[in-house]
């Protein structure tokens, strides 16, 4: 087994991924927030507003169009599912989005190199996602719950009121979909959020799961690092 890790394995490396890294990616999708960058795409987001404009400030011959429309109904019209959140995003780039941080768990996601390819079932980066507090980040699990939430450590200049402006949302395929936060950053202090690299042994292809153990020996023992030229978030 040493033979065949040192020859198909060798070290590997564990980088944190970026969400450019991630928009280049296959099986990963980034829906950048707060910005339009195609002209034509900032034209429709105007004259959009502008039709909205006028349909509020026009007269309506129907009495019942000029009723005043409830909370709960202007609620309503908001996205409550992450699909829909992904859909309004892309028709409206220009979309300024933030989240209370105290809401969310914290995570991130690392991209895995080993010496020769297709020893993982998957080149996409591994995603590390803190479930509990003071335990190793596991991989994301759909409608769970535990006691880590983001904090300073995560979000060193987070505002007053406790919310914190999304950069993007990011969908891998065979994931759950997660959020990069403006100005978020890996804790310098390991104690509470002790990280790891995402090497999970349920990863592993066929023919490398006699290797499982070592490989996740890894998870908890090499730290991620992270790309120099990386921007915050």
């Amino acid at each position: 087994l040493a033979g065949e890790w040192s020859a198909k394995i060798g070290e590997p490396t564990a980088v944190v991924a970026t969400t450019d890294d991630l928009a280049g990616a296959c099986g990963a999708t980034v829906y950048r927030c707060g910005r339009a960058t195609e002209p034509a795409q900032v034209g429709r987001v105007f004259m959009s507003m502008a039709a909205s404009t006028s349909n509020k400030t026009a007269p309506a011959a129907d009495p019942v169009r000029r009723k005043k429309a409830f909370l709960s109904e202007s609620v309503k019209r908001h996205p409550t599912t992450v699909s829909e959140l992904v859909a309004h995003v892309q028709a409206h780039p220009a979309t300024q989005l933030a989240v209370r941080a105290r809401d969310h768990a914290p995570g991130y996601m690392v991209s895995l190199a080993t010496k020769c390819a297709g020893v993982r079932k998957t080149d996409l980066p591994a995603p590390c996602h803190f479930h509990d507090k003071h335990a190793l980040p596991v991989k994301p699990v759909r409608a769970t719950v535990g006691n880590a939430r983001l904090d300073r450590s995560w979000l060193p200049c987070m505002s007053p009121n406790g919310y914190v402006r999304v950069s993007a949302v990011v969908d891998v395929a065979g994931s759950c979909p997660f959020l990069a936060l403006e100005g978020a950053a890996l804790p310098t202090c390991g104690e509470a959020f002790p990280l790891a690299s995402g090497f999970y042994p349920t990863d592993l292809s066929a023919d490398y799961h006699a290797h499982r153990e070592r490989w996740a020996f890894y998870h908890s023992q090499l730290k991620p690092r992270v790309p120099a030229d990386a921007k915050e978030g």
